[in-house]
């Protein structure tokens, strides 16, 4: 390939300009990477026990260079950010794929096409020995997934290498949840926080709703409708989807809404977590922000709400991500339906 470059303009570069000007042109080398949010320490991932011999990586067009793996994970999140993905999916894909460039390139592994099966199952195996939770495991399974297949796409690689390795079962395990009690205490503290109103506000929609934290922070007035007391948000992945609240939790925003001045919350989503994890301490409760969404979805089964309406509240594109709450209730209804149904106590009276 030949390239025929004018130059009317005397401009004066470096010789790592040049350089990366070159591989560039050449059609291997994204643009320098920018910081896409800030980055959070992952669990240290082992090398491999055993070491897999790398396979020579196979020359590119022309004889380019393959692209290594750092270069080709970057050009894929630009690729997700020019997709409109959140700050927080390019935060956890960033995360789980510099993770198993490191772990890779423990063992000699450099570039995308040297990358068989072989590595991918040590990968996993090194997950599962560190301790990861199986959901952990197989969303990194699905991350990986989506990254081969994007270099599938794009001539890098004939194939997807995880297609071949067989992923975890998903485990079923119990969301925590806070009792009546809990949040009568947490609600209790944020009565006697400096701004009562809003606090209050966030709380009641925090429960009665469901929403995201990232979805509550971001909402914005024209989003509310009075009439219809629910909310049109554009939720994860670009989804629009109304969310309903009840008649307490309404009386609860409008009174926050009277003391705005058009903007609904006046602080960032980080001070907003900073203000849950007080307020929890505060009233002797273990808190997180998504609990709140674990309760809500718990109390809407109870209530007697479907897994199908349930999901649409949520936001998910996939039901089996909803079917971690009817899980999760499972024992409680049952030992309470045994309550009721039990067969010693049906009898008659001997």
């Amino acid at each position: 390939m030949t390239y025929k470059i004018s130059i009317t303009t005397r401009v004066s570069v470096t010789a790592d300009t040049a350089e990366e000007i070159r591989r560039i042109c050449d059609g291997w080398m994204p643009p320098r990477p920018v910081q896409i949010g800030p980055e959070k320490q992952c669990e240290a991932i082992p090398g491999p026990q055993e070491s897999v011999r790398p396979a020579p990586p196979p020359a590119g067009p022309c004889g380019q260079d393959p692209p290594a793996l750092d270069e080709a994970i970057t050009a894929y999140l630009f690729n997700l950010e020019a997709a409109g993905r959140s700050k927080c999916t390019l935060r956890s894909y960033r995360q789980h794929l510099n993770d198993l460039a490191r772990f890779l390139e423990g063992g000699g592994v450099h570039h995308v096409a040297q990358v068989d099966v072989n590595h991918l199952r040590a990968y996993l195996g090194a997950c599962q020995r560190a301790g990861l939770l199986a959901s952990t495991i197989k969303t990194r399974c699905t991350i990986s997934s989506c990254f081969f297949n994007w270099c599938v796409q794009e001539g890098t690689i004939s194939e997807n290498p995880m297609r071949r390795v067989r992923r975890p079962k998903r485990t079923w395990r119990s969301r925590p949840t806070f009792t009546e009690g809990e949040f009568l205490a947490i609600l209790a503290a944020a009565e006697q926080s400096e701004n009562p109103i809003r606090n209050k506000a966030i709380l009641y929609l925090l429960l009665d709703t469901g929403m995201r934290t990232s979805e509550l922070m971001s909402l914005q007035s024209h989003q509310y409708d009075r009439a219809k007391s629910a909310f049109v948000i554009n939720g994860k992945g670009n989804k629009i989807r109304t969310v309903k609240m009840g008649m307490r939790c309404q009386a609860a925003f409008e009174a926050h809404l009277e003391r705005t001045n058009g903007r609904l919350w006046d602080i960032s989503i980080w001070s907003f977590r900073s203000l849950i994890y007080r307020l929890g301490k505060k009233a002797g409760v273990k808190v997180n922000p998504h609990k709140f969404r674990h309760t809500f979805s718990s109390s809407f089964l109870d209530a007697g709400g479907t897994i199908d309406e349930l999901q649409y509240l949520l936001g998910h594109s996939d039901i089996s991500t909803t079917m971690i709450y009817t899980a999760a209730g499972q024992e409680k209804r049952a030992l309470r339906s045994h309550q009721q149904h039990s067969p010693l106590d049906a009898l008659r009276a001997t």
